[in-house]
C-alpha cells in the first residue's frame, strides 16, 4: 500500500477513535434525558465503525 493510502487509512481510523470519544462525552452528558437512546445507538454504531476500521486496516497490512 502506498504512502498516501496509508495516511488516509490513519486518519480514518484516527477519526473512529475521535468519534467514540466524543459520543461518550455526550453519553455522560445526557444521561437521562429523552435523547440518551439515541446517544447509545450512535456509540454502538461508532465503536463498530472503529471496529470495523481497525480489522480493514489489518486485512490491508497496514502500519498504522
Amino acid at each position: 500500500m502506498n504512502e498516501r493510502n496509508e495516511m488516509l487509512m490513519t486518519d480514518i481510523q484516527t477519526g473512529a477513535a475521535e468519534l467514540v470519544k466524543l459520543l461518550d462525552g455526550i453519553k455522560a452528558m445526557t444521561r437521562g434525558h429523552a435523547v440518551s437512546g439515541l446517544v447509545d445507538m450512535a456509540l454502538t454504531r461508532s465503536v463498530e465503525l472503529e471496529n470495523d476500521c481497525e480489522n480493514l486496516v489489518d486485512s490491508l497490512g497496514c502500519t498504522v
